[in-house]
């Protein structure tokens, strides 16, 4: 398999490694497998958001303050319970307040800056789905982040 940019190197015949700083278009992937700090996260949790969500409550849970935890998040927030409703706010218990669902790219964005930060390993395989409107239609994807 070769590159089709300079940001990527062949690893396994059908993966395409990408530095986790500089990653790929995300939109029309799924998440095959992630694990962030040691958590290897199940097959119905394996969504961008859901796994954000979760990041975001393990740091908050870490850092013991809702103001640093909210400094931290690259994303919109609220303070107390969001409005789900008008605004696809997730309520994180651990910090006290709200943070928005992203698309996958802002998702993945979040994961990794949170992880960065508090020093977390992060491992993940996605795989774009078969739609020409995807950066690598077919093609799988992994990322590392050794913390």
């Amino acid at each position: 398999m070769q590159p089709n940019s300079g940001a990527m190197a062949p690893t396994k015949s059908a993966e395409m490694q990408f530095p986790p700083d500089l990653a790929p278009d995300l939109t029309f992937t799924h998440v095959v497998s992630i694990s962030v700090a040691g958590k290897e996260y199940a097959k119905k949790d394996r969504y961008w958001n859901t796994v954000m969500f979760d990041v975001v409550a393990r740091a908050a849970e870490k850092l013991k303050s809702k103001e640093k935890v909210m400094q931290l998040i690259p994303v919109n927030y609220v303070d107390g319970v969001g409005p789900k409703e008008r605004g696809g706010f997730r309520y994180i218990e651990e910090g006290g307040f709200s943070v928005q669902g992203q698309d996958s790219n802002a998702a993945w964005k979040t994961i990794f800056h949170i992880a960065k930060a508090l020093g977390w390993k992060v491992e993940t395989i996605f795989r774009w789905e078969d739609n020409a409107k995807s950066a690598n239609p077919g093609k799988v994807g992994r990322m590392t982040y050794e913390g």
